[in-house]
């Protein structure tokens, strides 16, 4: 459903209602957190964000998809060497190497990059599907299959949709 930042709560509520006893799963799209959008986040079955141009409601979108914990390594190395050759050889090295190893705790969508996704993307967020990642990010460019580097469709056989069977199989 898109638009929903404009749905007023009470008329979520019956679709939520509705949608649950039909056994159909919701998907709403955000382009905007502001009125209703930010307490209906995560009330469908998977969440839709779009470009959000607005700092606080970017921090918003980010604080719904959430944080995770990462490890970062930082590592440099030092070598230093010298040499003397004439009849007899003298070579001195010296070598130093540190390595530490970092555990942070940040977004995993920063707020920044909802602000800057280009028009035609967005992030599917779905916690639902055990299949797939829980944040995905989806590019719905109408133009992309002309773009240099895109897959040929052959490629994505394992993506196809089998053709549905008569029902009487």
């Amino acid at each position: 459903m898109a638009g929903v930042e404009m749905v007023p709560a009470a008329h979520l509520d019956s679709l939520d209602r509705a949608a649950k006893a039909a056994g159909i799963r919701l998907v709403y799209l955000f382009r905007q957190l502001g009125g209703e959008g930010e307490r209906s986040l995560g009330r469908a079955g998977a969440t839709i964000l779009m470009r959000m141009g607005n700092p606080v409601e970017a921090e918003l979108a980010a604080r719904f998809i959430g944080r995770e914990h990462r490890f970062v390594m930082h590592q440099y190395s030092v070598t230093a060497g010298s040499g003397t050759s004439r009849s007899s050889a003298a070579t001195e090295t010296a070598s130093r190497r540190k390595s530490v190893n970092l555990r942070v705790y940040e977004f995993t969508v920063e707020p920044r990059e909802l602000q800057q996704l280009p028009e035609t993307a967005l992030y599917l967020v779905d916690p639902q599907d055990p299949h797939a990642p829980p944040v995905r990010l989806v590019d719905c460019n109408p133009w992309m299959y002309d773009l240099p580097l895109v897959a040929p469709p052959d490629f994505l056989h394992w993506a196809r949709v089998p053709e549905p069977r008569p029902l009487d199989q």
